[in-house]
């Protein structure tokens, strides 16, 4: 599964420190529901920054708000803005962004009104692209840092608990589990205590609790992890500064809480992509969305515990894209569609069919990555082949998580692809092959 994330090193070149006040509650409801949307296991919530209606990434693996993308449309005053150095997740050298103190954030009377923003407005880091829906950029700890915060991953909701109800603390307390949290740099890390048939020191073995990574788990080169006989070398995302790459594999078991979790997909990214974010000496790896989307969450960073309970996805097997292609938007397309209008008589006898055309604009999809030695490589699928028709439909008829959904459904499935590479039309057939 592809990773979406940007990870980074912020180095600022001022050394002017500005206290953020914080999010709180402008209601005297206990609770504040946003709708969110929810893709490849992450959650995209809208948010007003100084009154303009944005999509950000809820994600508890940063601790700053970044801002990464704006449409044309889209016109957001800043103030008080200096220039910053950032070093990403990746191999490239460290590129120029902005800092903004005293924005306002908010979202159904949730609100900051000073709140402190970075600005990365580069189209080599959009993630757009690669979720088919538009995301502005990633906020974090902030969010999380003055109230419970839970995610119902099955309801689409995320709930802000202006206050915590008797009713709702015995909720707590009998329905969910409690995991203890650690901090640092406002990133949330539990301890891993078992994984295949090694038991872990806790305190030497902490994974990052990342709401902002597609996967069920990274795991850090380790040498009491065994990485598994059985791997494929993958594509795994794409940070601030490069492609991360690593292997795929499936782990026997491993405990999350008191939770056994059975054969999960595992990913092992290359060290040279980890070195700039390692900064935790006993920092393994993260847990991320492909896990605790089979979970209702509720973190509570005030008392440092993340609570979970099953939901009905928990049982539901770990899979994973055996077609080995990655698929994101490449802009929109004119497209002329045929309507159809049956008229009848009186009788209700069909007499005259009227037909007539209408333009949409429709996404154009693109393979943005293949897997080497892949069913859809060794078909001859190449990067930056443009998707016209998928087992005869058209791409654009399917959103880009139902395309992934597709990739993955069942072993032998043959998935027929009508593409244009050049200019020159061809259609490729493969089968879907299960290796791990």
């Amino acid at each position: 599964m592809l990773k979406y994330k940007l990870l980074f090193l912020l180095l600022l070149y001022s050394t002017i420190s500005t206290a953020q006040s914080g999010f709180h509650c402008n209601t005297t409801k206990d609770k504040i529901v946003i709708q969110a949307q929810f893709i490849n296991n992450l959650v995209i919530i809208p948010l007003e920054i100084n009154g303009v209606k944005l999509n950000f990434l809820l994600d508890t693996g940063v601790k700053e708000t970044v801002l990464f993308s704006l449409e044309d449309s889209n016109t957001v005053n800043f103030s008080n803005i200096e220039s910053i150095e950032i070093t990403g997740f990746g191999k490239k050298d460290p590129f120029l962004g902005y800092r903004s103190v005293d924005n306002k954030v908010s979202i159904n009377g949730y609100t900051d009104e000073n709140h402190t923003l970075y600005l990365v407005l580069d189209e080599d880091i959009n993630i757009s692209s690669q979720l088919g829906v538009t995301v502005n950029g990633i906020i974090g700890y902030y969010f999380f840092e003055n109230y419970p915060i839970q995610i119902d991953y099955q309801k689409h909701q995320v709930i802000v608990y202006n206050t915590v109800s008797k009713k709702w603390k015995k909720k707590l307390e009998t329905k969910y589990t409690s995991i203890p949290l650690t901090f640092d740099k406002g990133k949330p890390y539990i301890a891993i205590e078992k994984i295949n048939d090694v038991v872990l020191d806790k305190s030497k073995n902490n994974f990052l609790v990342d709401t902002g990574n597609g996967d069920a788990f990274w795991v850090f080169h380790h040498a009491e992890i065994k990485i598994p006989e059985k791997t494929i070398s993958d594509y795994l995302g794409k940070g601030a500064s490069g492609e991360v790459y690593g292997l795929r594999g499936r782990l026997k078991e491993v405990k999350f809480g008191t939770y056994n979790i059975k054969e999960p997909i595992v990913a092992f990214p290359d060290s040279l992509y980890i070195q700039n974010i390692n900064s935790l000496s006993s920092r393994k790896g993260s847990v991320g969305g492909e896990l605790l989307s089979r979970f209702n969450l509720v973190f509570d960073y005030q008392k440092e515990k993340l609570y979970v309970k099953p939901n009905k996805k928990y049982q539901d097997p770990f899979q994973y894209n055996m077609s080995g292609i990655e698929i994101g938007h490449q802009g929109l397309e004119w497209v002329q569609e045929k309507i159809q209008s049956n008229l009848s008589n009186s009788k209700g006898e069909k007499v005259i069919q009227d037909f007539s055309y209408k333009f949409d604009l429709k996404p154009i999809f693109v393979i943005t990555a293949i897997r080497p030695n892949s069913p859809a490589e060794k078909a001859g699928i190449q990067k930056d082949d443009i998707i016209k028709s998928i087992n005869g439909t058209r791409c654009y008829n399917y959103s880009l998580q139902k395309i992934n959904e597709m990739l993955k459904e069942e072993e032998g499935k043959t998935i027929r692809l009508e593409i244009t590479r050049k200019n020159i039309e061809l259609e490729i057939n493969f089968k879907l092959e299960k290796i791990l």
